[in-house]
C-alpha cells in the first residue's frame, strides 16, 4: 500500500527528523519541512574518528553526569519559579515580542509543574552535545539522495537563535533541491507566534 508522511522538525529537532527520514523505507513518500533548523551549529561537526569520537564521549558523560546534570536541575528548578522567566525568555525567542500574550506564556509554564521535566531537558541538550556518525551536512546529503523525498524549510527573519543568515548559507548548495520560505519579522517560533502566516507557509510548500 502506497503511503505519504509528512516529517516536521523545529530547531535541533531537524536532526532527528532527518535520521528519521533515512529510517522509513524507500517506497514511502516523505515530505519533510524543517523550522529553523539548527543545522550547521552544533559543536562536534566533522569529529567522526573513533578516537576522538570515544576521547569526546567520555569527556562529556563526566562533564553531563558530574556537574551539568546535578547543577543544571537545581537552576532550572530555581529558574522556572520566578516571575517573568518564561514571559523573559520568549520575548527574546520571538521575532515580535509585542505579540506575545499570557496564554502563550502559560503554555511554557505548565510542562514546568510536572515532576523531572527539567532532566529531560537536559538529556536533550546532552544528545545534542555528543559527537555524531556523521555530520548535519552529511546526513542532509544523505537525506537528498533518497527517492520520493522532498525537503523545505521555513524559518523567520528575526530569528534571534539561529540567524536566517547561518540558515541561508547552510542550504545554499542545495537551493535547487530544497525550497526556502523565509516570515517576515518573526522569529524562532514561527509556528507560534503567527499560526496563520506559518500555516500558508507551509501550504505553499507542500503544494
Amino acid at each position: 500500500e502506497d503511503k505519504k508522511v509528512l516529517l516536521m522538525g523545529h530547531s535541533m529537532g531537524a536532526m532527528t527528523t532527518l535520521r528519521m527520514a533515512l529510517s522509513l523505507p524507500s517506497h514511502v513518500e516523505k515530505r519533510i519541512v524543517l523550522v529553523d533548523p539548527a543545522l550547521g551549529i552544533r559543536p562536534n561537526q566533522g569529529k567522526t574518528a573513533k578516537a576522538k569520537k570515544l576521547k569526546t564521549r567520555a569527556f562529556t558523560n563526566f562533564f553531563f553526569n558530574r556537574i551539568l546534570e546535578p547543577l543544571g536541575s537545581y537552576a532550572l528548578r530555581r529558574a522556572v519559579g520566578r516571575p517573568g522567566f518564561w514571559k523573559a525568555g520568549l520575548q527574546f525567542v520571538w521575532g515580535d515580542s509585542s505579540r506575545l500574550t499570557d496564554t502563550d506564556v502559560l503554555r511554557y509554564q505548565w510542562p514546568g509543574i510536572t515532576k523531572g521535566w527539567e532532566k529531560g531537558l537536559l538529556k536533550f541538550t546532552r544528545a545534542q552535545l555528543m559527537p555524531m556518525d556523521v555530520t548535519d551536512r552529511d546526513l542532509l546529503q544523505q537525506v537528498l539522495v533518497l527517492p520520493n523525498t522532498t525537503i523545505s524549510v521555513i524559518f523567520g527573519s528575526n530569528d534571534s537563535i539561529v540567524k536566517p543568515a547561518a540558515i541561508q548559507t547552510f542550504f545554499s548548495p542545495y537551493k535547487d533541491k530544497i525550497k526556502l520560505v523565509e516570515l517576515e519579522g518573526l522569529g524562532h517560533d514561527p509556528f507560534e507566534e503567527d499560526i496563520d502566516a506559518f500555516l500558508s507557509a507551509l501550504e505553499t510548500v507542500l503544494t
